[in-house]
């Protein structure tokens, strides 16, 4: 008896009948480009699915405060901090930065995230 594919295979699956088998078949050009945004996240789950749950990033961000608790909590709480001029500092700066472009990365990994980018 065959194995059950992975999820990541089923996701292939699904984004390679969305963006290569529909398309053709349908003549509505509305459709086809909710068919092409509907490709699109199925592939960002994919790639959301592989990565890292918490990137070290976030780990570096999350540091800069004596918290515990969930990623999106120490974020919020952090940007508590800029705001209100508690946290500042290249420690900040490099660990926001490593987090953007952790996140950037994940959400268009075509994107130029060189550092010498202003």
């Amino acid at each position: 008896m065959p194995e059950r594919p992975s999820a990541d295979q089923l996701l292939a699956g699904v984004s390679r009948f969305l963006s290569d088998d529909l398309p053709g078949a349908v003549a509505d050009p509305g459709l086809r480009y909710r068919l092409k945004v509907a490709a699109h996240l199925v592939e960002l789950v994919r790639r959301e699915l592989a990565a890292d749950p918490r990137p070290a990033a976030a780990e570096a961000l999350a540091a800069l405060l004596p918290l515990a608790g969930a990623e999106i909590e120490a974020e919020e709480a952090v940007a508590a901090g800029i705001r209100g001029g508690e946290l500042a500092g290249p420690e900040l700066e490099a660990a926001v930065r490593a987090l953007l472009k952790a996140r950037l990365q994940l959400s268009n990994p075509r994107f130029d995230l060189s550092d010498d980018l202003p």
